[in-house]
């Protein structure tokens, strides 16, 4: 499984686990969308660095395509990776978290 496929298995984990438990076959479920949202990211990369501009050098480039990648990357995990919010769920309260008492 890709670090995307991870980041959203952990993701649902946390903060849906309801419809988490509802997926038949996780591994299988999050390494396809893992691979989705990685030729996503891809795509997404090459379309918000634009064309090259004239006389750009080889570092501007590789900073301009490293920002553009991890621009696409939480643009991926807002809209593919994380979970519908109408599924999401409240996180439970720790033990000892006396917050609301004050």
């Amino acid at each position: 499984m890709n670090q995307y496929g991870k980041h959203a298995q952990d993701t649902w984990k946390m903060i849906a686990p309801t419809e988490y438990a509802k997926i038949v076959d996780p591994q299988e479920w999050f390494e396809n969308l893992g691979r989705e949202a990685e030729q996503a990211v891809g795509e997404l990369t090459y379309q918000i660095a634009g064309p090259d501009p004239k006389d750009e050098t080889y570092l501007e480039k590789v900073g301009r395509i490293n920002a553009s990648k991890m621009q696409a990357e939480e643009i991926v995990r807002a809209e593919m990776l994380t979970p519908d919010p109408a599924v999401q769920e409240e996180p439970d309260k720790g033990v000892g978290d006396h917050s609301a008492e004050k």
